[in-house]
């Protein structure tokens, strides 16, 4: 299974899954993954500062996300 499979897969059970993608291939995952709406794309080689950022930028969104879902 593709990772876009999983994540495809895995977002119809949790919508505000939070998904980081990390390719050294930022062409052909644009043209697979299309835009990136909760998806973030990480170009390899990266620091593991940058992934930590957006780990962290991530579960903050996911968790603003559900906590909108939870008052709704």
């Amino acid at each position: 299974m593709s990772g876009k499979a999983i994540a495809e897969q895995l977002k119809t059970l949790w919508p505000n899954l939070g998904v980081i993608i990390l390719s050294g291939y930022p062409d052909a995952i644009l043209a697979n993954y299309g835009p990136f709406d909760t998806m973030q794309f990480v170009p390899k080689p990266c620091s593991l500062e940058l992934l930590a950022n957006v780990v962290r930028a991530v579960l903050d969104s996911a968790r603003l996300a559900g906590a909108a879902t939870v008052d709704e």
